[in-house]
C-alpha cells in the first residue's frame, strides 16, 4: 500500500521561490548588481506573501493595491514586528525595486555597481529566513482555527 502523498500548499510553493530567488540573486552579485537587487526584493516579497497564504489571504488579494509588490504595505498586513529584520530591510529593498530596473539619471548597472549588493542580499535573505521558519507555525494555527469544535462534555 502505498502513502498518499502530502498535500502540497501553496504557502510552500512561494517560500520555495523566495529560496531559489535568493540563491539566484547570490550568483548575479558580481556580474549583474542590479539583477541581484531586484531577485533580493522579489525573494523577499515572495517570502512575505507566503506567510499571508498561510494565514489564508486568498491569492487575487496578493496582487491587489492592498499589498502589491510593496514589502512594507504586506509587512503591515501582519500588524507586528519581526525579531529577524528590521523596517530599514524593507526599506532598502523596495527603494531598489524600481532604479533597480530602470534607467534614470544613469543605467542601473553603472548605479548598483558602486552599491554594496551584499546588503540587498542580506536583507532579503533574512526576511526569506523569518518567513520560512514562520511559515510552519502560521499553518498550525490556521489549522486549529478551522478544527472543529470538541464535543461538549456531559
Amino acid at each position: 500500500m502505498t502513502t498518499p502523498a502530502a498535500p502540497v500548499f501553496l504557502e510552500d510553493l512561494f517560500i520555495a521561490q523566495a529560496q531559489r530567488n535568493l540563491d539566484v540573486g547570490k550568483s548575479l552579485a558580481t556580474t549583474g548588481a542590479e539583477w541581484a537587487c531586484v531577485v533580493a526584493q522579489q525573494a523577499a516579497e515572495l517570502a512575505m506573501k507566503s506567510l499571508l497564504l498561510a494565514l489564508g489571504h486568498h491569492m487575487d488579494r496578493l496582487k491587489g493595491p492592498e499589498t502589491g509588490h510593496g514589502l512594507k504595505q504586506i509587512w503591515e498586513n501582519f500588524l507586528m514586528r519581526s525579531q529577524s529584520f528590521t523596517e530599514a530591510d524593507l526599506n532598502l529593498l523596495q527603494e531598489a525595486y524600481i532604479p533597480a530596473r530602470y534607467p534614470k539619471s544613469d543605467t542601473p548597472q553603472a548605479i548598483f555597481a558602486v552599491r554594496n549588493v551584499s546588503d540587498y542580499l542580506s536583507a532579503a535573505e533574512r526576511i526569506v529566513l523569518a518567513s520560512a521558519t514562520i511559515l510552519p507555525n502560521l499553518r498550525a494555527i490556521r489549522s486549529s482555527l478551522n478544527a472543529p469544535a470538541p464535543p461538549p462534555k456531559p
